[in-house]
């Protein structure tokens, strides 16, 4: 009698030992980089992170925030040290042209890469709110939306992040897609307000809520690392109609649905 086919869940056959198949755990299957999920990468230890990367964005339609806009950058300042990476602010305009999400809200400007791939996603009809409390960087991004055509799709703010959510509610605004990256001391604060201001059906996605670790820590060791973590628990406490995930994407990414 033949042995019967595996499932199509199963891996192939030699992929992983019977040993290993009886003792794979979550955390085997979180990262690419986990042993077990890199085992057959044929390549040297200290080649594999090029070539994840080197996969990660052969299938995105520009490969660099400098390769999709024409960008002035804070003098002395990279990009990369400050600004989200290229397949994450793909992700981004993922979720909002999937939500067809049209009045987007952003907290943490920088110099406005990041906002253009939101505006580009929410389409001519959309408009983008976004918030930076540093002047320098206001000024930076305001130029940048003109010189990539987007002026008129973005409303740039400058001022306090917390304040600013406050000055927005009592407008009465209201917005589909609300992306949090600022001042994450005080995340678990302005969570809250955040929230009041999504549409149902809206999505509010914060970023940095590991905070390179700390946010793991049973006592974390920073003022940033608590606020993420104090978020964490207001999410958890969230009643079950709200969505929520955390993806490790970068420094960590939740994302929170909005019921209907």
């Amino acid at each position: 009698m033949s042995d019967p086919a595996p499932s199509p869940s199963s891996p192939p056959a030699g992929l992983l030992s019977t040993e290993e198949l009886a003792n794979v755990r979550n955390v085997d299957r979180l990262l690419p980089s986990q042993p077990l999920l890199k085992k057959m990468f044929a390549g040297a230890p200290e080649d594999y992170f090029p070539r994840l990367e080197w996969v990660l964005q052969k299938v995105l339609p520009a490969k660099s925030v400098e390769a999709a806009w024409d960008l002035e950058l804070k003098s002395g300042v990279s990009y990369a040290s400050l600004g989200s990476d290229i397949g994450t602010l793909h992700f981004h305009q993922l979720l909002v042209r999937l939500g067809g999400y049209r009045q987007v809200l952003e907290l943490g400007t920088y110099i406005g890469a990041s906002t253009l791939f939101l505006a580009q996603a929410a389409g001519p009809g959309g408009m983008v709110t976004t918030v930076e409390r540093g002047a320098e960087f206001h000024a930076i991004a305001r130029r940048n939306f003109v010189r990539n055509g987007f002026a008129d799709r973005i409303r740039p703010l400058l001022g306090d992040a917390m304040a600013t959510l406050r000055d927005l509610a009592a407008e009465g605004s209201r917005f589909d897609y609300i992306v949090l990256d600022a001042a994450k001391e005080a995340y678990a604060e302005m969570f809250g307000p955040a929230l009041a201001l999504l549409a149902p059906g809206g999505m509010l996605v914060i970023d940095d809520v590991l905070m390179h670790g700390d946010a793991l820590n049973e006592r974390p060791t920073s003022a940033k690392g608590q606020g993420a973590q104090d978020l964490l628990d207001r999410v958890a406490a969230l009643p079950a109609d709200h969505d929520r995930v955390v993806l490790p994407i970068g420094n960590g990414m939740l994302l929170v649905r909005k019921p209907l």
